[in-house]
């Protein structure tokens, strides 16, 4: 658990390369779109944000966080 939980956010965002959902490990490739897992703080950087595909966004929305 972090400090910056709180600043968490799940944002649209479309793949420039390939991927792998941290739910479910389906593989998001090139063009598809995914939610990134990102800190509200623009000042604030963190390594190892989440990537999540739409249909793990569409059962659990912002559950993803884990708050």
């Amino acid at each position: 658990m972090s400090k910056y939980n709180n600043l968490k956010f799940l944002k649209w965002t479309e793949a420039c390369v390939e991927h792998q959902c941290n739910r479910c490990g389906q593989i998001i490739s090139i063009g598809e779109f995914y939610y990134a897992e990102k800190i509200k703080d623009k000042f604030l950087h963190a390594p190892y944000m989440k990537k999540f595909c739409v249909t793990c966004y569409q059962k659990f929305g912002d559950d993803l966080l884990g708050r």
